[in-house]
C-alpha cells in the first residue's frame, strides 16, 4: 500500500456540473465519517451509508479529478491521508501470491486509525465470478475484497474510493456494496466552452467567442487539453487558437 502523494489538481471549474453535483456528495459522506456530524435518529446502515465510492465513466471524463478534490477536502479539512494500491505489484502470475498481496494491503489498511483507500481502475483486481475466463486467482482476490468492505463501517474511520472505465467488467455483489454509484458523464458544450476559455487563460489569452460546431468535436476535457497541449509543444499555439476562435 502507498501513501497518496498529494496532487496539484485542477480547481472544479474543470468539470461539469455532474461531476460537482458528485464532489459535494462524497465529501458530506467524509464529514459523516471523518468530522462530528452525525444523524443520531437515522439508522444509516439500513441505508447502506458506510464510507465507500464507486465512480465509472469513459476515459477523461474527471473521475480522478473527482477523487482528488475529496481527498484534498478530507487532508485539509479533517488531516486524513490516502492511500493506493499499486494493482501490477498485486495481481502476479503465481497461483496464490495475488491473494496473500491483497490481503496483506487491505490488512495494512485496516490496522490505521483512518484513511481512505483509493482504487483506480478496480476492475483489474475484481472480476466478475459469472465470467469462466477469469482464473480463480482473481476470483478470490474479489472475495477478499468484498469481506474487507462488509467489514469496513463509519465508525471505523475509513473510506474506500474506486474507480473504472469499465463497470460491466466488476462484479454485481461487490458493485452493490458501494454506498455512492456515481457515473460520471460526458460534460455539455457549454462546460467544454468554459473550460476552452480556461484553457486560453492558462495560456495568457484573452477570452474569445469559441466556434460553437468546434464543441461537438471534443468529447472530453482531456480531449481540449491534449489538443492544447499538443499545440504548446508543436509551438503551434497561435495557428490552433485561430482554428477555434470566431473572426
Amino acid at each position: 500500500m502507498n501513501k497518496l502523494i498529494e496532487k496539484k489538481i485542477a480547481s472544479t471549474s474543470m468539470i461539469g456540473k455532474n461531476s460537482n453535483d458528485t464532489i459535494r456528495q462524497i465529501t458530506r459522506m467524509m464529514d459523516l465519517v471523518y468530522g462530528s456530524k452525525t444523524f443520531s435518529n437515522i439508522d444509516l446502515s439500513f441505508f447502506d451509508i458506510n464510507g465507500s465510492v464507486l465512480l465509472y465513466g469513459i476515459p477523461g471524463v474527471g473521475k480522478t479529478t473527482i477523487v482528488m478534490n475529496c481527498i484534498n477536502y478530507a487532508l485539509d479539512k479533517y488531516g486524513i491521508e490516502a492511500y493506493t494500491i499499486d494493482t501490477p505489484e498485486v495481481i502476479v502470475s503465481n497461483l496464490g501470491e495475488s491473494t496473500q498481496n491483497i490481503y496483506k494491503e487491505l490488512d495494512e489498511f485496516a490496522s490505521l486509525n483512518e484513511g481512505i483507500l483509493f482504487i483506480d481502475e478496480i476492475d483489474r483486481l475484481c472480476v466478475n465470478r459469472n465470467n469462466k475466463d477469469e482464473v480463480s486467482e482473481l476470483k478470490r482476490v474479489l472475495i477478499e475484497i468484498m469481506k474487507f468492505m462488509d467489514e469496513n463501517t463509519l465508525s471505523s474511520k475509513k473510506m474506500i474510493i474506486a474507480c473504472t472505465n469499465v463497470i460491466e467488467q466488476i462484479d454485481t455483489a461487490l458493485i452493490r456494496r458501494f454506498s455512492i454509484k456515481k457515473e460520471i458523464t460526458n460534460p455539455s458544450s457549454e462546460e467544454k466552452e468554459q473550460f476552452i476559455l480556461l484553457c486560453m487563460k492558462k495560456c495568457g489569452l484573452e477570452k474569445k467567442q469559441i466556434k460553437k460546431e468546434l464543441l461537438e468535436k471534443y468529447i472530453t476535457m482531456d480531449d481540449i487539453k491534449n489538443d492544447f497541449r499538443d499545440a504548446i509543444l508543436d509551438r503551434k499555439l497561435e495557428k490552433y487558437i485561430k482554428s477555434i476562435v470566431e473572426g
